[in-house]
């Protein structure tokens, strides 16, 4: 799961890009490029504040008030609950087993132990660090919890799932304005093995697994399926009219 800003000031490409981590300084960086009418583009990754979304309208708020009125722009990515996981795993758990700093635990393990880890993110960023050395939860997301992950999902502009980026790439360049590269690469569907009957058992294991302790991200997931697809149709309708 990622989640994005993308602010239009009067330049089309960004004048900076704000990644990975996003503190409290970014933010009055951001303010204070975005009252100089400068374009910027936010990619924020785990660790960012939970408030995100809110913040990046106060940001535009308080800008306006100097007289710039910025155009933003928030983006949020879903990757189906299957890939994220077996990322999470080869990215965070393996290399921790690897040093003896965790305990070895096989994928499907792993994912009994850190349940609803992409909804429970988009509330806490911090709970994928929390993931990282078992202090998560035990259990799903709560209804009402799981009620406030799609809420902040459903209150962004662009909602979207990983695998689509090259789809949605032409759509974000034009709602942005921004000179983006024409293609986005991003990392292909997971593989679950070789090859042969074992390899399709592991992802029967893996997908039951995620359907029994990550309701609320395939809920997350195919919410951000629906929204992608009638986009997309929107955007061929309006292509077709065009011509």
């Amino acid at each position: 799961m990622q989640n994005s800003v993308a602010s239009a000031g009067s330049k089309l490409n960004c004048t900076k890009l704000f990644g990975y981590q996003i503190n409290n300084k970014d933010w009055v960086e951001m303010a204070s490029l975005l009252t100089q009418k400068q374009s910027i583009c936010v990619d924020g990754h785990s660790p960012v504040p939970s408030d995100w979304l809110q913040r990046a309208r106060a940001v535009a708020s308080e800008v306006a008030a100097t007289g710039t009125t910025p155009r933003v722009l928030t983006t949020l990515r879903i990757r189906k609950p299957t890939d994220h996981y077996r990322s999470f795993y080869d990215w965070d758990q393996v290399p921790r087993m690897n040093q003896k700093w965790a305990t070895n635990v096989s994928l499907i393990e792993f994912i009994m132990m850190t349940p609803d880890l992409q909804a429970s993110t988009l509330l806490e960023s911090n709970r994928a660090v929390l993931a990282q050395h078992r202090k998560g939860a035990t259990e799903p997301l709560s209804a009402s919890e799981c009620a406030a992950a799609l809420e902040t999902a459903a209150d962004v502009d662009l909602l979207t799932t990983t695998e689509a980026m090259t789809e949605m790439w032409p759509v974000l360049r034009r709602l942005t304005e921004f000179a983006l590269p024409e293609e986005h690469i991003h990392e292909g569907p997971k593989r679950f093995g070789c090859c042969g009957p074992a390899v399709s058992l592991l992802v029967d294991k893996v997908e039951q697994a995620t359907r029994t302790m990550a309701p609320c991200d395939w809920m997350l997931y195919e919410m951000a399926q629906r929204a992608t697809s009638k986009l997309l149709d929107e955007w061929r309708t309006l292509s077709d009219a065009k011509e």
